[in-house]
């Protein structure tokens, strides 16, 4: 089961060379950085289907990559974006060069950052000469010519950095996923509420100052039911085809399933913005 506890760090995370892009092309309320072979099928998916239940737009590498995306800049962007950091520290976390940067990246944001310790404790980020993550950086000393030593010591940083930060702690043998989810998505709501300045679905591809400009809250986003061209490609056809079912009196159910993040809750907006005049 997950269990949250309160760490009091010593030391503070400095600024790094990175420099933040300037304009945002897409806006998110949540950034999940994971390492897919040890989360992504059961902690990284069920945290970014209860954040998009609840209507935060999240930025989970395989669900909102699109074909033809610059991987390294659509990552930064959604990072840069975002209003919080998820980091899912795995014991395999520290292996991945991607892994590592998105998290210098994601301190360097200064928003909140949410660490979850899945099957690691957060000493073993503090001293990585020890315990699952030593290994890992013995490899990275072995290459440091080609990553450098400053780039090898701001990923140490951000480690160490995110071990003494609030989060929570999850075994992975009896850890009880929807409870860890459910809470981490009720924080991330509160966080978003606080600062007033989360962004609708609807507004994926505006850039930073246009959708600052709309005042939309993600607290709000989930009544606020949309019709207008989000970019979405056959999303019309969807909507006409649906209406069509609802006029055919034979239709008794209309069952719309799918994976997460096929827009199943974006196209059902559509179709009542399409209908309701025609009841209210």
């Amino acid at each position: 089961m997950g269990s949250f506890f309160s760490s009091h760090g010593r030391s503070s995370f400095s600024d790094f060379e990175r420099e933040t892009p300037a304009v945002c092309k897409k806006i998110y309320d949540a950034f999940i950085s994971h390492r897919g072979p040890d989360a992504k099928a059961t902690v990284a998916f069920a945290l970014y289907e209860a954040l998009e239940e609840k209507g935060f737009w999240t930025f989970l590498d395989e669900q909102e990559l699109q074909l033809g995306d610059s991987i390294t800049s659509a990552i930064q962007d959604a990072i840069y974006s975002s209003k919080v950091q998820i980091a899912i520290f795995s014991p395999r976390y520290a292996e991945s060069c991607w892994c590592l940067d998105e998290l210098v990246d994601m301190l360097k944001t200064k928003a909140l950052l949410i660490p979850i310790f899945y099957g690691v404790k957060p000493f073993e980020l503090r001293y990585l000469d020890k315990g699952c993550y030593a290994d890992a950086f013995a490899k990275h000393q072995l290459y440091e010519k080609r990553f450098g030593k400053d780039k090898i010591d701001q990923w140490k940083e951000a480690l160490q950095s995110s071990a003494d930060k609030s989060g929570y702690e999850f075994s992975t043998s009896n850890g009880d996923v929807e409870r860890l989810c459910t809470e981490i998505a009720l924080a991330v709501q509160q966080e978003i509420g606080k600062t007033f300045k989360g962004v609708g679905k609807h507004q994926k591809g505006l850039n930073a100052d246009e959708a600052a400009s709309t005042s939309t809250s993600a607290m709000l986003k989930k009544s606020s039911l949309l019709h207008r061209d989000s970019g979405t490609v056959g999303i019309h056809s969807k909507v006409e085809h649906m209406v069509g079912l609802l006029e055919d009196a034979e239709v008794q159910v209309i069952a719309v399933v799918g994976m997460g993040g096929s827009v199943k809750t974006f196209l059902l907006q559509n179709v009542y913005e399409s209908v309701k005049s025609l009841y209210f």
